[in-house]
């Protein structure tokens, strides 16, 4: 189409009004949706970065907590060596 405006019919963008080749409407237009969408990906970005620190943290915490988990079994183990004579051998 080169040339002409094209608007599809019973689109709700053919409300805009046109003056002279329609740009200047269009681009407010375009200008405020690209706007819109910077504003939704600089929130999308944002939470996802809290989400990689959540997932930080729950790495850390899990690591933790597998390290108490492997440490009690071996300090049982001492402990009954230790109480059966273990060093006394």
């Amino acid at each position: 189409m080169a040339g002409g405006n094209f608007v599809a019919p019973n689109s709700k963008l053919n409300n805009i009004p046109q003056d002279g080749n329609g740009w200047s409407k269009w681009g407010q237009h375009v200008l405020k949706e690209l706007e819109r969408q910077d504003k939704c990906i600089g929130e999308l970005t944002e939470k996802i970065n809290n989400l990689i620190v959540e997932n930080a943290l729950l790495k850390l915490k899990s690591g933790v907590w597998g390290a108490i988990g492997a440490a009690i079994p071996i300090l049982i183990a001492i402990i009954i060596w230790l109480l059966t004579g273990g060093l006394a051998k």
